[in-house]
C-alpha cells in the first residue's frame, strides 16, 4: 500500500469515528429529553395521586396517623420541588434553543443582507453592460457615453476581479453577438472596437489590439485594474502590449484611480502564474510617479484595516517611500505599519516577499513545501539610532515598543550609558513582552559590567 493510500485510509477512519461520535452525542441528547419528559409526567401523576389520597383520608387522630400524614406531605413537597426543577431545566433548554435560533437567525439575516447587496450590484452592473453594448454602433463609433457603466462599476470591490471579469465578459459578448446578428454588414468590420470592455475579450488578438490602442485616461479604478491584469494574460503578445501602453494610460489617468488599482494588484500579483520580472518593473515604474506615490503613502498611513505592511513591503522594492518612512512610523494608524517602518529604519533595509517556490523536503516520500523567497534592498537613513530608539520607545502601541526593545538588545554594546536607561524603561513597561526584553537587556548589561 502506497503513501497516498495510507493517508486516504487514515482520513476515512478519522471521518468514521467523527460521524460515530456525532451520532452518539445526538442519541444521548434525544434520550435525555425523553427521560426528562417521562420524569416530569410521573412526578405530576404522583403529586396528583397523593393529593387525592390526602383529600380522601380522614382527619388523623392517632400518633401513627399523624406521622403517616406528615410523610405524605413531605413527599408531596419533594415531588413538587422535583417537578419545578424539571420545568426549570426544560425552560432552560428551550431558552438555549431559542437563543441559538436567534443567533443563527441573525447570522442568516446578515448573510442574506450581504447576498442581496451582491445580487443587486450584479444586476446593476449587468444592466449597465447591456445598455452600453446596445448603444454602440459596430462601425467603431460609440453613440453613447459610459456614464451608466462607470457609475455601476464604481461600486465593484477590487477584491474579486477574476469573478467580475468573467461575469462581465460573458454578458458583453452575449449582447455583442445579438447586435452582430441584427446587422447585415457587420462582417465588413475589419478592426475590433477600442473600448475598455474589449480589454477582457475572449479573442486574444482583440485584447492585444485594444490594449495597444488605448490612449484615453481610465474612467475609474476598476477599468485600470482590468488593464493591469493584462500583465498576467495567457498571451505573451498581450502582455508585451500592456507593458508598452500601461505607463502612458497611468500618466493620463487620475492618481487616485491608479493608486487604488495598484493596491489591489500588489495584494494579488504573488498568485499570478504568468507575470514576469519585466511586468513587475512596469508596475513599479507606475508606482514611482510622484502623484501615485503620494496617493499610496496616504493609503498606507490612513488605512485602519488591511495588510498595509505587505503593501509597504512590496512598494519597498523601489526607493519611492524611503524619505517617508519616518512620517509613516509617526503617523500611521495601524501599529503593525508603524512597527514595520521603524524596523526598516533600524535595520537600514527594506525586506519583501519576492515569491514562493516549491522545495523538496523529503524526496523519499515525495514531500514538497512552498518556501518563501525574500528580497531585500539597502536604504539610506539619516536619523541616529538613539533618536529612533527614543521615538519608538514612547509609542502608544506595545507592538512598536517591542520592536524598539529588540533593536536595543541587538545594539547594546554601542549605546554606552544610554543602554541602561532604555533597558530600565522597557523593563518597567506594562506589556509583558516588552518588559521581558527589557529585563533581558538589563541582565546582559550586568554581565558585561556596563552599568
Amino acid at each position: 500500500m502506497g503513501f497516498i493510500e495510507l493517508h486516504i485510509l487514515a482520513f476515512c477512519i478519522f471521518a468514521f469515528f467523527v460521524i460515530r461520535f456525532a451520532f452518539a452525542a445526538l442519541r444521548q441528547h434525544v434520550q435525555l429529553v425523553t427521560t426528562l419528559n417521562r420524569v416530569k409526567k410521573i412526578s405530576s401523576e404522583i403529586e396528583r395521586t397523593l393529593e387525592n389520597t390526602i383529600d380522601k383520608h380522614p382527619k388523623p387522630e392517632s400518633e401513627l396517623e399523624l406521622q403517616y400524614s406528615k410523610i405524605i406531605s413531605d413527599t408531596i413537597i419533594s415531588f413538587k420541588n422535583i417537578a419545578s426543577s424539571i420545568q426549570n431545566i426544560d425552560k432552560g433548554m428551550e431558552l438555549d434553543f431559542a437563543q441559538t435560533n436567534i443567533a443563527a437567525g441573525q447570522r442568516l439575516h446578515i448573510n442574506s443582507k450581504h447576498e442581496l447587496c451582491d445580487q443587486s450590484l450584479e444586476r446593476a452592473v449587468l444592466s449597465a453592460v447591456t445598455y452600453y453594448t446596445k448603444s454602440i454602433n459596430l462601425r467603431n463609433t460609440v453613440v453613447s457615453d459610459m456614464a451608466v457603466l462607470i457609475k455601476a462599476t464604481d461600486r465593484i470591490p477590487l477584491t474579486k476581479l477574476d469573478y467580475w471579469e468573467r461575469l462581465i465578459r460573458s454578458t458583453y459578448h452575449e449582447n455583442t453577438n445579438e447586435c452582430n446578428n441584427s446587422l447585415t454588414d457587420y462582417k465588413s468590420v475589419n478592426q475590433p472596437m477600442v473600448t475598455w470592455l474589449n480589454l477582457i475579450s475572449k479573442d486574444g488578438f482583440e485584447r492585444e489590439y485594444v490594449i495597444g490602442a488605448l490612449c484615453s485616461p481610465a474612467p475609474n479604478s476598476f477599468f485600470f485594474a482590468l488593464a493591469l491584469r493584462r500583465l498576467n494574460d495567457w498571451s505573451s503578445e498581450v502582455r508585451s502590449a500592456a507593458r508598452r501602453q500601461l505607463p502612458l494610460v497611468a500618466e493620463h489617468s487620475q492618481p487616485q484611480f491608479v493608486a487604488q488599482a495598484i493596491v489591489a494588484t500588489l495584494f494579488t500579483w504573488s498568485s499570478w502564474g504568468r507575470i514576469e520580472q519585466q511586468d513587475k518593473d512596469v508596475i513599479m515604474e507606475i508606482v514611482s510617479k510622484p502623484m501615485i506615490a503620494r496617493e499610496l503613502k496616504g493609503v498606507i498611513i490612513s488605512s485602519t484595516s488591511g495588510a498595509m505592511t505587505y503593501l509597504m513591503a512590496q512598494i519597498g522594492r523601489i526607493d519611492v517611500l524611503d524619505s517617508c518612512l519616518m512620517e509613516i512610523a509617526l503617523n500611521a494608524i495601524q501599529p503593525s505599519v508603524r512597527g514595520r517602518a521603524y524596523r526598516s529604519l533600524f535595520e537600514k533595509k527594506m525586506v519583501w516577499l519576492e515569491r514562493r517556490q516549491l522545495e523538496w523536503t523529503n524526496k523519499r516520500f515525495c514531500k514538497q513545501e512552498m518556501k518563501p523567497v525574500i528580497g531585500k534592498r539597502a536604504i539610506n537613513v539619516d536619523i541616529s539610532f538613539s533618536e529612533l530608539l527614543n521615538s519608538s520607545a514612547s509609542d502608544r502601541s506595545s507592538i512598536v515598543r517591542r520592536v524598539a526593545a529588540e533593536m536595543l538588545i541587538r545594539d547594546l554594546q554601542n549605546l554606552g550609558e544610554e543602554a541602561f536607561y532604555f533597558a530600565s524603561v522597557f523593563a518597567s513597561d506594562k506589556s509583558t513582552a516588552v518588559a521581558e526584553r527589557g529585563r533581558f537587556a538589563l541582565r546582559k548589561l550586568e554581565e558585561t559590567k556596563l552599568i
